[in-house]
This record gives C-alpha cells, sequence and structure tokens, in this order.
C-alpha cells in the first residue's frame, strides 16, 4: 500500500465532492470512477477507500438517476 496512493485517492474523492456541489455531476462521475478502479487497483479492495470512492460514485448516480 503507497502512501501516496491514498493522498491520491483522497484528492480524488475531494474532486468529486467539490464538482458535485458546484452541481458538474458529469465531471464528478468520471472522477468518482478513476478514484474507484484506483483504489480497487493500487490500495485494495479491503481498505476504506474504495468504501468511499463507491459511495460517492453511487450518490451521483442516485443524482442523476444514471
Amino acid at each position: 500500500m503507497s502512501n501516496d496512493a491514498e493522498k491520491q485517492n483522497i484528492y480524488l474523492n475531494k474532486v468529486v465532492v467539490l464538482f458535485r456541489s458546484q452541481d458538474r455531476y458529469a465531471d464528478a462521475i468520471t472522477i468518482a470512477q478513476t478514484a474507484c478502479t484506483q483504489a480497487q487497483q493500487e490500495l485494495g479492495p479491503q481498505l476504506p477507500f474504495l468504501a468511499a470512492s463507491l459511495n460517492n460514485l453511487a450518490d451521483l448516480y442516485r443524482l442523476t438517476r444514471s
């Protein structure tokens, strides 16, 4: 597990929250998908990073009914 990967995932999720607050849902979904992929590949599925990323993505899908 990389500390840099953890920081990157936290940053990506913060960008998702920012874009969501600006109603930039399409951009937020793209970044949230990237955060999920990054968390799975670099941090592993057992860590809370993946759960946070998936939660953000699910919330965006709920808001946009995608």
